[in-house]
C-alpha cells in the first residue's frame, strides 16, 4: 500500500483505518487527521534536526496508537488492548502511508513513534550537532 497522506485521500485512509481496527476505537487511530498529525510532528522533528526539505526523502516513521501510560494498578492486570500501527515514509512531495495494521498491545506498553533517518540524514544531524558543541572559543 502506498497512499499519499493528503486531504484528498482522507476518506480512503479513514476507511482503511476503520477496516484495520475492526471494533477497536478507544486507543486506535480512527481518522486520517490522526495520521496527518503524526506526519506534522515528524516534519517538525526533521526541522529541529536541521535537515533541509530537499534531503528529507527516505525518512520513515513507525508509530503505534494508545495511551502514553496506564495507571500502575491497571498495568498489573496485564490486559491486551487494541492499537493501530502505521508506517509512513517521506517522499519528495510529502508523507506516504506504507502500512496500517491492528496490533494487540499489553497494558504495560504505551504509544510510541519512531523516526528513522537515512545514512545521509544521520550524517547531517551529527555534523550540525558537532558544529554546535565543538566550538573551542
Amino acid at each position: 500500500m502506498r497512499i499519499p497522506l493528503t486531504p484528498a485521500k482522507a476518506d480512503k485512509l479513514t476507511a482503511l483505518l476503520a477496516k484495520a481496527n475492526g471494533c477497536g476505537r478507544a486507543h486506535t487511530y480512527t481518522h486520517a487527521s490522526d495520521l496527518m498529525a503524526l506526519a506534522e510532528e515528524a516534519e517538525a522533528s526533521l526541522d529541529r534536526a536541521g535537515i533541509p526539505k530537499s534531503k528529507r526523502k527516505g525518512a520513515t516513521l513507525a508509530a503505534a496508537s494508545g495511551p502514553k501510560t496506564f495507571t500502575s494498578a491497571y498495568q498489573r492486570l496485564t490486559r491486551l488492548y487494541i492499537a493501530t500501527r502505521v508506517e509512513l515514509t517521506r517522499t519528495g512531495s510529502g508523507w506516504t502511508v506504507i502500512a496500517i495494521k491492528r496490533v494487540d498491545h499489553w497494558t504495560s506498553e504505551g504509544a510510541f513513534a519512531r523516526l528513522d533517518l537515512t545514512a545521509s540524514q544521520r550524517e547531517i544531524v551529527s555534523s550540525k550537532a558537532l558544529a554546535r558543541t565543538c566550538k573551542l572559543w
